[in-house]
């Protein structure tokens, strides 16, 4: 039997037709709050590549992978100065060869560096708004491409 205020979608289930993990908690008498289940904050997958190496002149791209993001924001911090470059796909560095590539619905969050040059080497900090943020460092290796001559390109 349903409870009065719970409207039934016609297929025997709540309207929407799906019933979250935290209702069955509650239901099944089991009270856990949203904080407590697993994996409900946000939280890095450790797949993607830290040290990325890029040649002078060719875009360089962090990629970040941060899970279970709800509504927190992601953003890209230079480490040497704490510039704050970009949060969610906002830019806020008057540089614009940086940007933050983001497909809605992703888990991937990618700091884009049109031109690298040699003085862009560094750690890039991708960080989650949460309370306390959480933030996992990127090392870019900037080089300058050579030709079988020895001669600098």
């Amino acid at each position: 039997m349903e409870p009065s205020n719970w409207r039934s979608d016609g297929g025997g289930g709540l309207a929407g037709g799906c019933i979250s993990s935290t209702l069955l908690n509650i239901i099944s008498g089991e009270v856990q709050s949203y904080w407590e289940q697993p994996f409900a904050q946000p939280y890095f997958d450790n797949s993607t590549k830290r040290e990325v190496t890029a040649t002078v002149g060719q875009s360089a791209l962090l990629h970040c992978r941060v899970r279970n993001l709800g509504d927190r924001a992601v953003s890209w911090i230079r480490k040497r100065d704490l510039h704050i470059l970009t949060v969610g796909i906002l830019t806020y560095t008057n540089d614009q060869r940086f940007q933050s590539l983001h497909t809605e619905g992703s888990d991937e969050w990618t700091l884009r560096i049109t031109s690298p040059q040699p003085r862009d080497s560094g750690t890039y900090e991708c960080q989650v708004s949460t309370e306390p943020k959480i933030s996992q460092a990127f090392r870019l290796n900037v080089v300058v491409k050579q030709n079988s001559n020895g001669v600098l390109q």
